[in-house]
């Protein structure tokens, strides 16, 4: 028996248009569905495609959420560093780096360092950073922890040891998650890699999401999918000037596109021509598409053309790109 898979929104919209009552019944459900069932002509089957994107739709939101989860537990360290050794910060390029680490879990706070013995902090920050920091980056953190201006609160101290803990956790869980979202991937084949600023972690993140793309008949339906289609207000002679993003559908697949095109619209090269190179690299062909979206583009985009290399964007930048990416995903054969 063949399967189907309905949009919800659609379905929760058409019922409610039948009806001016906030009614929901079991039957009227089942009523709605058979008759979108019945009109529906674009009604497309459930796929096998779709269903090995489960499990990659499950992995790369698991790794979204330990993300997330590791972004607020950095913030944790930062704020605890400010009030423990807030002078630590200008001397490291970063916190969040594995010899600033291995340093606060072994000696939380400015009066742990001041007290330690040279030999066991340069030691401790050779290894830490593999040979990157000496006895001069020890002896420049020992004497700012001497006349530091940072508080002496146990509490915080142990805080900030169990923080690290729980980061360096989340780190080896997120390369588990992202050596099974490899795996997946190389078995796939798909040449969505080979799209600028998309790499294994995005690629998988927009196949997860998206399903199976021979669903979508252009590229405007995988846009309007992912609920990144500008809105539209219009009555009379009010238009809408300033129309904002929809954000109908998946947040993770607007979240994969969103960064995704915003690497794409920063490159160095043109929009257009590397949409041509990414096509060519993926052996596909986006002419078709590439014309009336060149032509969507010219009104948001001052071109200067292609033998300037120069493409300066104004207005809606990341619509322009993220529709761009959406149309060399969906030129390319999965």
């Amino acid at each position: 028996m063949t399967t189907y898979v309905l949009n919800p929104l659609r379905t929760n919209l058409y019922r409610k248009s039948l009806s001016l009552r906030k009614r929901k019944p079991d039957r009227a459900d089942a009523r709605t569905i058979a008759a979108m069932l019945l009109s529906d002509v674009g009604l497309k089957p459930y796929t096998a495609t779709a269903y090995r994107n489960e499990e990659l739709k499950s992995l790369t939101r698991y790794r979204f959420d330990r993300v997330k989860e590791r972004a607020q537990l950095k913030q944790s360290v930062s704020r605890l560093v400010c009030i423990l050794f807030p002078e630590l910060e200008k001397m490291a390029p970063t916190l969040h780096s594995a010899s600033v680490y291995a340093l606060l879990s072994e000696f939380p706070g400015a009066e742990q360092i001041a007290d330690t013995h040279l030999t066991r902090l340069k030691a401790l920050l050779a290894d830490a950073s593999r040979g990157r920091y000496g006895r001069d980056m020890a002896v420049e953190i020992r004497d700012a922890a001497r006349c530091s201006i940072g508080s002496r609160i146990p509490a915080k101290s142990l805080e900030l040891q169990h923080t690290i803990h729980l980061i360096r956790e989340l780190d080896a869980e997120i390369g588990e998650i992202e050596t099974a979202i490899h795996a997946i991937m190389d078995e796939l084949r798909s040449p969505i890699t080979t799209i600028p600023g998309i790499g294994y972690r995005m690629g998988a993140m927009i196949l997860a999401e998206s399903g199976d793309l021979s669903r979508f008949d252009s590229p405007d339906e995988l846009l309007a999918y992912a609920g990144m289609s500008p809105s539209t207000y219009q009555s009379g002679k009010l238009k809408n000037c300033y129309p904002h993003m929809e954000k109908r559908g998946s947040r993770y697949l607007r979240y994969a596109l969103y960064n995704a095109a915003n690497m794409f619209a920063t490159g160095t090269r043109p929009l257009p021509l590397t949409w041509l190179r990414s096509g060519l690299k993926a052996s596909i062909t986006t002419l078709p598409y590439l014309t009336p979206l060149r032509n969507r583009c010219v009104s948001s985009l001052p071109w200067r053309g292609l033998e300037s290399h120069i493409v300066r964007q104004s207005k809606f930048p990341l619509f322009s790109s993220s529709e761009g990416l959406l149309t060399l995903c969906f030129s390319c054969p999965f």
